[in-house]
């Protein structure tokens, strides 16, 4: 997994997350493609520091984000 952009603790909470939460799956995406932090916060529409929260696991995506989420996965065939 290369996790240029990304810090290790980052890769590692995210590496050890349930692979079938679609915010890891999100995560590990990301990781793999070099999608900055901040353009997912841009797409989402949330803070930079929402996006660390939702990859921690310190907190989940409202309804909202959650269902946008899961479309871009399911665009991405992810």
């Amino acid at each position: 997994m290369d996790a240029r952009g990304y810090s290790l603790k980052l890769v590692e909470a995210i590496r050890g997350g349930d692979p079938s939460d679609p915010i890891i799956r999100l995560g590990k995406y990301c990781i793999n493609h070099q999608v900055p932090v901040s353009d997912l916060a841009a797409y989402f529409e949330v803070t930079r520091a929402t996006i660390y929260n939702w990859f921690f696991g310190r907190m989940r995506p409202r309804r909202k984000r959650l269902e946008l989420l899961e479309d871009t996965l399911k665009r991405l065939n992810i």
